[in-house]
């Protein structure tokens, strides 16, 4: 079988000062059927120059005539993306080392159609918190490759957002940070276009599903979820600094599903963008358990920080709308789940001061996560054993 084609799109727009760790983690991997294509949303800073400090004949540069949504430049972007698999990373973000090696043996050994794993999240130093700047947060440390259904998987998430166990809208065969046979993207097209919500990467998760009856989920993680100062994400989720959330709403060209309004609720946003996938995807969601009421009790449940009142009131301003009450996720159950899951993740995974190793942006990190896990991987059980007592110890505060 020949080398897969990979296709690494990274939209951006005026964020030079993370963009050029991000394109570094993309051109120095060692995979030859390589495209990487930075989309430049009418940038006015130094984006342009950044991408042209680079020489690799595999990374090209394309440019908007003008502003457009996130979602817009998304779309701008995909249509420059040709046969093979497809990925979106952020401006921010970036691929561990040998990342699309790994995937492209996959394909060729499995024949899948997609292919996720469990990124690791880098703060990066001008991150909103002060107590998280540079650092590293590894989830999974294993090995496993599983292939999952995927009705069963959006069945898994709509729970969670409905107050059940812990799933991630990422788990499912997400295109940002996910790697996405261009055949799937294309049978996903409706009305001439890929993505029909303002939250395009979300939206790929559900439309992605519904046109795939299995993917491939990996612990090894090919990619790092890099959560800056400007990031969108941190901007809805942490509500220090909203600018980023209050430019990403004001220019969305894709209106918000009519059941819902526009919160700063991470439920209340993959709600939206399941009923807007839904409605493309009808006979792929008949089977669903889906209900306004017990998504409005969960986000309500989960306000917090300075966005509370916000999603309260919106929250609130929903039920008013299909005149329901809230439906609130069992106490005792989502104790039990929120505490079986930080048990989980305190033992599979782990926390790195990056500025004890002197690394200072994605494309740092990414090479210090490399080495620790191949140090983790290589050391065997014993290894794994004294990672487990360490952080043992650390929890119950015998050092």
């Amino acid at each position: 079988m020949a080398e897969p084609r990979i296709t690494v799109i990274i939209p951006t727009r005026e964020r030079c000062e993370t963009l050029g760790a991000s394109i570094r983690t993309c051109v120095e991997q060692n995979y030859d059927n390589l495209e990487i294509i930075v989309s430049d949303n009418a940038s006015r800073d130094d984006t342009e120059a950044i991408v042209r400090s680079f020489t690799d004949p595999r990374l090209k540069y394309i440019k908007t005539d003008r502003r457009l949504s996130v979602t817009g430049n998304f779309e701008f972007a995909l249509g420059h993306a040709q046969s093979g698999f497809v990925t979106i990373i952020g401006d921010d973000d970036g691929l561990m080392p040998g990342a699309a090696a790994k995937v492209a043996d996959l394909i060729k050994q499995t024949g899948t159609k997609a292919i996720v794993s469990y990124a690791i999240r880098y703060n990066w130093p001008n991150h909103q918190f002060d107590r998280v700047r540079n650092r590293m947060y590894i989830r999974r440390v294993g090995r496993r490759i599983e292939c999952k259904d995927s009705s069963a998987e959006v069945s898994r998430v709509l729970a969670c957002i409905q107050g059940g166990p812990p799933a991630e809208y990422w788990e499912l065969p997400d295109l940002y940070r996910g790697f996405v046979a261009m055949e799937v993207i294309q049978a996903a097209l409706r009305d001439g276009r890929y993505f029909h919500s303002m939250t395009p990467d979300v939206y790929s998760a559900f439309a992605n599903s519904f046109c795939l009856k299995k993917f491939l989920r990996i612990d090894q993680p090919l990619a790092v979820e890099g959560v800056s100062g400007r990031s969108t994400g941190a901007s809805q989720g942490f509500g220090i600094s909203n600018s980023e959330e209050r430019r990403f709403v004001e220019e969305a060209d894709i209106a918000f599903h009519s059941d819902l309004i526009y919160a700063p609720s991470f439920n209340i946003v993959i709600a939206e963008a399941y009923l807007q996938a839904r409605a493309r995807f009808p006979e792929a969601c008949k089977d669903h358990d889906f209900s306004i009421a017990r998504v409005c009790g969960t986000a309500l449940r989960d306000a917090s920080g300075p966005n509370r009142d916000r999603t309260i009131e919106v929250v609130n301003d929903i039920l008013a709308k299909h005149k329901v009450a809230a439906v609130y996720p069992n106490p005792l159950s989502s104790q039990v789940h929120r505490a079986w899951q930080g048990f989980f993740d305190a033992f599979r995974g782990g926390e790195v001061d990056c500025e004890m190793f002197g690394a200072q942006d994605v494309y740092q990190a990414s090479l210090l996560a490399h080495h620790l896990l191949t140090l983790r991987h290589e050391g065997g059980v014993s290894a794994g054993a004294s990672w487990v007592w360490s952080k043992l110890q650390k929890k119950v505060g015998w050092r």
